[in-house]
């Protein structure tokens, strides 16, 4: 499969080599969705935790940790799409009806990471709030 290579007013561009890198963008924000998808249920697992009447304090103590790995896993490829997206986005803005289906891919992909975000900001909020009257319950007995 050759490369189709074309000057425009932002540069050189080979069509095979961007749509490689808009895989790679595509891949990265699928790998968000599943790390997201990852602290939503570890993050039920706390809630679930915190609101039974004897909770695993060790287990909650191990999701945290487990969380913060997720976290900066999520860390890592918001930079390497920034870094992929940094050297494509002239192109990508330039030619976007070559690229039309990847992006609508991607569009799709990052509407599901804030929802996702979304849905995992409100179960963070809830999850503060059942610490707090367990922590309460605690102080009085």
């Amino acid at each position: 499969m050759g490369c189709c290579c074309y000057v425009s007013d932002v540069g050189v561009f080979c069509v095979e080599a961007d749509k490689t890198y808009i895989m790679i963008l595509r891949d990265s924000i699928t790998n968000k969705v599943h790390v997201l998808e990852s602290l939503l249920e570890l993050t039920e697992e706390q809630r679930r935790i915190v609101k039974s009447d004897n909770p695993d304090i060790i287990r909650f103590d191990e999701i945290l940790d487990e969380k913060g790995r997720q976290i900066d896993m999520l860390n890592m490829l918001d930079d390497g799409f920034a870094g992929i997206y940094g050297k494509v986005k002239d192109e990508l803005l330039s030619n976007a009806g070559l690229y039309k289906a990847e992006l609508l891919q991607i569009r799709e992909l990052i509407d599901k990471t804030t929802s996702l975000g979304v849905r995992l900001e409100g179960l963070e909020h809830d999850n503060k709030r059942y610490i707090e009257e367990f922590i309460e319950k605690k102080k009085e007995d």
